[in-house]
């Protein structure tokens, strides 16, 4: 009879343990599924987050553009269209006037920059994450920095409207001074290019305002590059050649 229990015993066991291996089994192929999935995720995520990074990568060439001639790209880069990102922000029928070639060709032009470039749809959840990592100017002004969430944003438009002398003019000069502050002072470390639709830029207020901030009037000098926009059509001009004009 102690034979017959202590088989039983032993038979237990085992079953037992056999269940336990089965287990560990079972938990490890759950654990490689779950690392897979992740790796998956992260790739995804990753892909997803570089070609929303394409837009501001200024150096992609239009030369990398699939199935354009060398005579059409001329025509482009004589146009002043150097990035892929210029051809997928301006309407076909500008590309078509400044370049010279017909509405089949500019649509065919815009669809192969959108392409190289991957502009889908993305989560909110993967915007958000490119978002934390904007830097922002400050203003100088702390109730102003308040109000746009810590200063002007990089890579967007903020639009200054307002009465005549409320200030937006004076904003855009400063603006000029303090984007060359290091980032612990609220800038940039960085440069300016104002261009002046309406003829106020003053470069002697950027003295006055570099001076207030203890830096070297002639250093915010050369650090800011302006022209001045007699209409809207020369404007878009100035801002294409831009790349091109400034070091």
């Amino acid at each position: 009879m102690a034979k017959k229990k202590s088989s039983k015993k032993t038979a237990k066991k085992t079953s037992k343990t056999a269940e336990e291996t089965t287990e560990e089994s079972l938990d490890d192929e759950k654990t490689a599924e779950i690392e897979q999935e992740t790796s998956e995720t992260l790739e995804d995520s990753s892909n997803v987050t570089n070609s929303l990074d394409l837009l501001d990568t200024l150096n992609y060439s239009i030369r990398d553009l699939p199935g354009v001639g060398a005579a059409t790209t001329k025509k482009l880069v004589d146009a002043g269209y150097n990035t892929l990102q210029a051809l997928v922000m301006i309407p076909p029928k500008i590309i078509m006037e400044d370049c010279g070639i017909g509405d089949k060709t500019a649509a065919n032009i815009i669809k192969a920059a959108r392409e190289v470039l991957n502009l889908t749809y993305v989560s909110a959840e993967q915007v958000w994450q490119k978002r934390k990592n904007l830097a922002r100017i400050s203003s100088g002004v702390n109730s102003i920095d308040e109000l746009l969430g810590g200063g002007f944003e990089t890579g967007g438009l903020t639009e200054l409207f307002g009465e005549y002398r409320t200030g937006k003019t004076q904003i855009c000069h400063q603006l000029c001074v303090n984007v060359q502050l290091p980032k612990s002072e609220g800038g940039l470390g960085g440069n300016a290019l104002y261009i002046d639709t309406e003829g106020t830029f003053r470069p002697e207020r950027l003295i006055q305002m570099s001076e207030s901030k203890g830096l070297d009037p002639r250093n915010v000098l050369k650090n800011v590059f302006t022209a001045r926009a007699y209409n809207s059509q020369h404007q878009i001009i100035l801002i294409k050649d831009a790349d091109q004009k400034i070091p």
